[in-house]
């Protein structure tokens, strides 16, 4: 063998070789690139159902909220109006009570003032 014998087997290697390592590049590529397209098709699936459910759980959470405090709203709408009429009693009761009340303690010094006559 002589050395350009030697030399055209080892450039033949390195072409050969070359050309397997830029096709067995190319198809890895090739395949990355699917597989890269399809996790990308499934993460973007995955993002907008996540995205819906929790747009749901929002909706449902705001819902019950809106329920708990229209409810509690009700209900103090209705201490309110009980409390109310509550006050509008007693308040009829102090303005009937007030002027026996206040007639009665002109009763009461006029008969103090009788006796410290009587007595003097």
């Amino acid at each position: 063998m002589t050395f350009l014998e030697v030399l055209e087997s080892i450039g033949k290697f390195a072409v050969v070789t070359g050309l397997l390592a830029w096709l067995t590049r190319s198809i890895v590529t090739q395949l990355l690139a699917r597989d890269l397209e399809k996790y990308k098709l499934e993460l973007t699936a995955a993002h907008s159902a996540e995205v819906e459910r929790l747009k749901a759980d929002l909706r449902a959470a705001a819902f019950e909220h809106e329920t708990r405090f229209s409810q509690l709203h009700e209900e103090r709408g209705k201490v309110i109006a009980e409390l109310y009429k509550q006050l509008a009693t007693v308040d009829t009761a102090f303005k009937t009570m007030l002027p026996t009340l206040s007639w009665g303690r002109k009763l009461e010094s006029e008969q103090v003032t009788k006796a410290s006559l009587l007595m003097s």
